[in-house]
């Protein structure tokens, strides 16, 4: 089509409605998406969706340009369409996220404008990849988002993978919590777990950070790995924030330091057995937070109807992040049940049960093998009650 042709049709659809030469239904292809400013469109109908977020964006964008006169979008779908038929199910969720499904845009490799936009990001990632201390610890992002977000993070959606809210202090406030600086419901958690392999005689788990140890040699689920089975479980939790002063000050007990000792100890006997392991010492907080967890976890499955086997835990212990995250993550149906956050007062009363039974003991004593590793270790209360 001649260009004089093309700048006569916009002409025209600009035209007002009581104008001779005004177009009353114009049929488009998607390339009315891009260069058509038209304020005079108000209803648009969309046969099918387009194949990407982006065109589906912008062609829809063309009407409804005038602020006083808003626009009117039609789409029809196709049922016998699954990728229609996938968007009508999910047409309202689509619609008020469909920016974060806008596609990459291609762009001339090393180009000017290619190398000042993405260069920068280019090198960050690779000094992070090639040096892992420039590269935070998977526990440290997700404290820093529990522990210093706003009142709420992330979105409230149905297909939402994470939403969490900051319960008011006002409403957990109580005497036994002194200790607890911050509480989050986790409404929405998604946790997604692969199967890299397999072990005999030793289990390969994570360290106190959150990354996946690499020192036990696993056996390959196949000979040509190209994709891992995963299972995505969603479910809900509690984040509970200690406050770093309470932790310090339990530190300096002299029992405390003299159970720390005979740990310590035990631990560097461990590493002998094990010369090729670099874990370290993961340190009396990060034991502390973890008894209490489980201790919780018992309290849960008391007053909520949880079984404990269906809940599981967060340890954030180390480097001055002291909390805890007790959440539902089993794939079947009563780590699905829900009801965990609206169960917080049962949570919080058995934080009150934890406290009173600790108060009512004369020593609280750490229990653990002299020789083993980090992952075995309890602690227990003496049966011998203060008068």
């Amino acid at each position: 089509m001649p260009t004089n042709d093309v700048a006569s049709a916009k002409r025209r659809l600009a035209l007002p409605f009581n104008e001779n030469e005004r177009v009353d239904v114009a049929l488009a292809t998607n390339m009315i998406s891009v260069g058509l400013d038209i304020v005079r469109l108000g209803l648009m109908v969309v046969l099918g969706q387009p194949k990407t977020s982006a065109e589906y964006i912008q062609a829809t964008s063309r009407v409804g340009r005038d602020p006083t006169k808003p626009g009117l979008i039609v789409t029809l779908l196709n049922v016998h369409k699954p990728r229609d038929r996938s968007h009508y199910e999910r047409f309202e969720t689509y619609h008020a996220t469909f920016y974060r499904a806008v596609e990459a845009t291609s762009v001339t490799p090393f180009s000017p404008r290619a190398l000042d936009r993405a260069l920068a990001a280019a090198l960050v990632a690779l000094c992070r990849q090639a040096r892992p201390e420039m590269t935070p610890a998977l526990k440290a992002v997700e404290f820093e988002a529990l522990s210093q977000a706003k009142e709420e993070l992330g979105s409230d959606v149905p297909d939402g993978n994470f939403f969490a809210r900051s319960l008011p202090r006002s409403v957990w406030d109580a005497p036994w919590m002194a200790l607890i600086d911050r509480v989050v419901l986790a409404h929405r958690l998604r946790e997604v777990v692969a199967q890299l392999g397999f072990t005999r005689f030793e289990a390969a788990g994570p360290d106190i950070e959150g990354e996946l140890s690499l020192e036990v040699k696993r056996a390959p689920i196949s000979l040509d790995t190209s994709w891992l089975p995963a299972i995505e479980n969603r479910g809900e939790g509690i984040f509970l924030l200690f406050k770093p002063d309470a932790i310090e000050k339990w530190l300096k007990r002299r029992e405390v330091q003299e159970r720390g000792r005979h740990l310590a100890a035990g631990f560097a006997r461990w590493k002998v057995e094990h010369e090729a392991s670099n874990r370290e010492f993961p340190g009396l907080p990060f034991y502390l937070l973890h008894s209490f967890s489980h201790l919780l976890l018992t309290a849960i499955s008391l007053e909520c109807g949880y079984p404990a086997s269906s809940l599981r835990e967060r340890i954030y212990g180390s480097h001055d992040r002291y909390g805890i995250l007790v959440y539902t993550g089993s794939s079947d149906a009563e780590g699905t049940l829900g009801g965990l956050v609206a169960a917080r007062a049962s949570v919080m009363c058995g934080v009150h049960s934890i406290t009173v039974c600790c108060a009512r003991t004369t020593r609280f004593v750490l229990i653990t093998h002299p020789q083993s590793p980090i992952n075995n270790y309890c602690w227990a209360a003496r049966a011998t009650v203060a008068s």
